[in-house]
């Protein structure tokens, strides 16, 4: 046992129960009787950090580092701060600085490999994710950011693998099993994708995503094959129906009727993009850049009102 660790029982009760303010009075009060207290000041950060103080938790976390630069927790913590504050680089540094210290660290490969992903970095966001594989060569998480990685450059024969054998370890996990039929779609093995959804909807009935991800199959089949044009625009309606404010959905919906000279319908669907507080400039920009280049005799509206 060690001086404070009352103090930090109690904390962890409040932490559990989300009542930060209560948590961190409780975590100060151990760190009061023992300021050499490592795990109440690494609660501490946590505390300011799930209460979305990110200016304390940088605090707490960096003078954790200043008083034991050894400590790698304060490292992956103060990392995991950065990244909810969009500071990509600086969690990168905490990563890489946690790896030099610990080699076998699995957490700070994962997270390195995932901040590296997230600005754009996939081939050392891949190398980074394979090191952590030869600590633990099972991990379902490296193994679905792996994937995730590959889908990302496009190289979907590689994530579908990946997406295999994160379901290995996780064989009720949707997630994995949702990306590995988008990436068997892409290679054109549409069966064997819908396939996968539908033990995605076994395991997971309710999930209101599920004629989402069935209509991009059904889209992607139509326009390498020319056959499940239908299906993809009764799945994108479910999907309509099921979320609203999606304005992805509406985007895909428009698409496709587009695709099939559906003009009038489609562009009823754009026009609920065009109308929402949600659509970027991009969305608006991409969508009246598609309806002008429809045929002459295609219906159109006055694209400017609707914005």
């Amino acid at each position: 046992a060690e001086v404070g660790d009352f103090y930090v029982k109690k904390g962890n009760e409040f932490y559990k129960q989300e009542k930060w303010d209560q948590a961190i009075e409780q975590y100060t009060l151990a760190i009061g009787i023992n300021p050499g207290h490592m795990g109440a000041r690494q609660n501490l950060g946590l505390a300011y950090q799930s209460k979305r103080d990110f200016t304390h938790a940088i605090e707490v976390f960096q003078a954790m580092k200043k008083d034991d630069p050894l400590f790698v927790p304060a490292y992956i913590s103060l990392g995991l701060v950065y990244v909810q504050k969009g500071r990509y680089k600086d969690a990168e540094r905490e990563y890489t600085d946690a790896v030099n210290m610990e080699r076998d660290n699995l957490v700070a490969h994962l997270n390195l490999a995932a901040v590296l992903a997230k600005q754009g970095e996939f081939a050392r966001a891949s190398r980074a994710a394979r090191r952590g594989l030869k600590i633990s060569p099972s991990s379902p998480h490296l193994h679905l950011l792996l994937a995730n990685i590959n889908y990302s450059m496009q190289k979907y024969p590689a994530a579908a693998l990946e997406y295999q054998k994160a379901l290995k370890a996780e064989p009720q996990a949707t997630v994995p099993r949702v990306n590995l039929a988008m990436a068997l779609a892409q290679i054109g093995k549409f069966d064997q994708a819908l396939t996968q959804m539908e033990i995605v909807r076994r395991l997971e009935a309710n999930l209101p995503q599920i004629p989402l991800f069935l209509g991009k199959i059904h889209a992607m089949r139509y326009r390498k094959e020319q056959k499940g044009w239908k299906e993809a625009v009764a799945e994108f309606r479910k999907a309509a129906r099921a979320l609203p404010e999606d304005i992805e959905i509406c985007k895909e919906l428009g698409d496709i009727l587009a695709e099939n000279a559906q003009y009038t319908e489609a562009r009823k669907w754009y026009h609920r993009v065009l109308e929402s507080p949600r659509a970027s400039v991009g969305d608006r920009d991409s969508i009246e850049s598609k309806m002008r280049a429809w045929p002459k005799e295609a219906p159109r509206a006055n694209v400017s009102s609707q914005l």
